[in-house]
């Protein structure tokens, strides 16, 4: 399909080179999908609506809607009921959000933690 794209003069290539998005932009963003679409994945391939999702894991049906539209984070409580669910391990989830969110305050606060000073070493 790409090289008929091409021929036809369709630039083709990346979404991090469409949106212009440096190496460490490209990984965030992909960080933060893998949290939702592992969660999406496998609710498709269970041919699980929303709704009976929701249900499995305990929460509301807005719930599982903002996780798998990314507008909510994966907390200890969500990390236990996914992890049973889905018989993986609780740490799992919370790693991945973890990660999600130490790059988003690192890119938001930069200036912030560059006024802190390092101490330096005992002698």
């Amino acid at each position: 399909a790409v090289p008929r794209l091409v021929a036809k003069g369709w630039a083709v290539g990346t979404a991090a080179e469409f949106l212009g998005l440096n190496q460490e932009e490209a990984a965030f963003v992909e960080m933060k999908v893998a949290l939702s679409h592992s969660l999406r994945e496998w609710r498709i391939r269970q041919r699980l609506t929303q709704g009976e999702l929701a249900k499995r894991l305990g929460v509301s049906r807005l719930t599982v809607s903002e996780l798998l539209r990314e507008k909510r984070s994966v907390s200890p409580d969500m990390a236990l009921r996914l992890a049973r669910l889905l018989n993986t391990s609780p740490e799992s989830w919370l790693n991945m959000q973890q990660a999600v969110d130490l790059w988003e305050l690192g890119r938001a606060r930069t200036s912030r933690y560059a006024r802190i000073k390092p101490v330096k070493a005992a002698a």
